[in-house]
């Protein structure tokens, strides 16, 4: 659910998933800093290609997204 939430939506955008899932995450006040793991040097490149293209999701974006979030919660979590 999340995941094709986000690769909709990302592709709606034109925008990466990364680009789509970092914006998410930062677009929460609570979060002030995002950890992403990277294992090879394509994926380093990949997130310094756009560090400077996330930006703050607006009110409808962040619920298309979080909507996926919330779906898996009530069905998977129970």
């Amino acid at each position: 659910h999340v995941f094709r939430n986000l690769q909709n939506f990302s592709k709606k955008q034109g925008i990466s998933n990364l680009e789509g899932a970092l914006s998410f995450v930062l677009s929460n006040d609570a979060i002030s800093s995002a950890v992403v793991g990277i294992n090879t040097a394509p994926q380093m490149n990949e997130l310094l290609a756009i560090k400077d293209q996330v930006y703050q999701l607006n009110k409808e974006e962040r619920a298309i997204l979080l909507n996926g979030v919330r779906e898996l919660y009530f069905t998977e979590h129970r």
